[in-house]
């Protein structure tokens, strides 16, 4: 289990009302080591957002074990996957969520603030941050004022701020045209190759999933390997 940052073993995840149950995950067994860009394809409804959400501590499962370097995470409290999902795994998803209020810099340092990192220290690393993602010219800038891949751009900026363990990104080149969707690609990888971050990512798009070092696929809430 310790040459895995992210480990998954037997996961299911079961949605109950009052008409019927609906069992989307039916034994997800996945490993991902330190430094890998892992893909995850499927088609809509098969539960990559489902699964996103329990790797990253937004949904519990309802049976199976989710393991971060080798600590159960759902044998904690909520409390506890708090502080664990902000100081160890980074978002990105399809919808940007910058706040509008904010700047880009506001909106990239958001995470340590909550973390409680002293100002100083969260400025600096966030003008870093706006700098590798090409952005430092439009720090004072508001979402409103940003393209679409800039905005993507400065969400992936801020799901580095802590120096996570691993970076969780759904659909992130879902609402992008072709180039931009090239564009923040080229920068993941990038940043995979280069400074070792860790990627999973759930997508649609065949040219992002297709270049990572393991692609897998979400079929009748399994997940496979694809092996070229």
């Amino acid at each position: 289990m310790n040459n895995y940052i992210l480990k998954t073993e037997n996961l299911h995840k079961t949605y109950r009302t009052t008409a019927e149950e609906l069992e989307v995950l039916k034994g997800v067994n996945l490993e991902i080591k330190k430094g890998e860009f892992v893909s995850v394809i499927g088609p809509s409804g098969s539960g990559k957002s489902t699964l996103l959400h329990i790797l990253g501590t937004l949904d519990r499962p309802t049976r199976g074990k989710v393991y971060l370097n080798s600590v159960d995470l759902y044998a904690n409290s909520d409390t506890t996957l708090s502080r664990i999902r902000n100081n160890a795994i980074g978002f990105v998803f399809q919808f940007h969520h910058l706040l509008p209020e904010f700047t880009a810099l506001e909106n990239v340092v958001l995470p340590a603030r909550i973390g409680g990192r002293l100002d100083s220290e969260c400025v600096k690393r966030g003008k870093d941050l706006l700098c590798e993602v090409g952005l430092e010219e439009r720090a004072e800038h508001r979402p409103a004022e940003l393209s679409g891949g800039e905005r993507q751009r400065v969400a992936v900026a801020r799901a580095l701020m802590n120096e996570p363990e691993i970076v969780l990104a759904d659909e992130p080149s879902g609402n992008l045209d072709r180039k931009n969707s090239d564009i923040l690609r080229n920068f993941m990888f990038k940043l995979n190759k280069e400074k070792q971050v860790t990627f999973l990512v759930m997508t649609h798009n065949e040219d992002l999933a297709s270049t990572a070092d393991r692609k897998f696929c979400l079929v009748d809430g399994r997940v496979l390997e694809i092996r070229s």
